[in-house]
């Protein structure tokens, strides 16, 4: 599926960085996190103290959160207890495609009860986080991916090299 690049509605450096009270105040009430390289590392299965922490400020802002992922993984109670056992994930069985589809960033607003206007989608890339759930009137905030090696399916795909690209289309440059 094509997407067409979207300026984010926010750029920061790292998800412990994002001004949830700013946020709040511009009406969203729900965020909706990608998973690997926005909250937790790459191949992480659990919340880390990071992660923990930041859905923490975000929970003390009053946001109601879940996760948004590609991965098929099945998540254990460690990291679904954040997001009281509610996760979009990949199921095309019951026609839950993988981002940048439109049908996962709908199952996330519908698990948080919420409009897509209501809801910010809090992930790395460009194209296949934020710029779907910019089309669908979610608010966006893109953050830079953390620390570590992408899978070499990335490469190959040149989703990184064509994130550059866009980002550069938009004259953006990430913080």
């Amino acid at each position: 599926m094509k997407v067409k690049p979207v300026v984010p509605t926010l750029m920061v450096r790292e998800a412990s960085e994002i001004p949830f009270g700013m946020l709040w105040g511009h009406g969203y009430r729900g965020i909706l996190w990608d998973l690997e390289r926005t909250l937790i590392p790459l191949g992480c299965r659990s919340m880390t103290d990071y992660a923990v922490q930041v859905v923490e400020q975000a929970r003390e802002a009053g946001f109601t959160q879940t996760c948004c992922t590609n991965s098929t993984y099945p998540y254990g109670n460690d990291l679904l207890r954040h997001f009281g056992h509610r996760i979009a994930q990949p199921d095309p069985d019951n026609g839950l495609m993988k981002k940048p589809d439109p049908s996962i960033f709908q199952r996330g607003c519908s698990l948080l009860m919420m409009e897509p206007e209501q809801v910010v989608m809090v992930g790395d890339k460009l194209l296949f986080d934020t710029s779907p759930a910019a089309a669908l009137g979610m608010g966006t905030v893109l953050v830079n991916p953390l620390p570590g090696y992408d899978v070499w399916a990335e490469y190959l795909a040149f989703r990184r090299t064509k994130e550059k690209l866009a980002l550069r289309h938009l004259g953006l440059k990430r913080p």
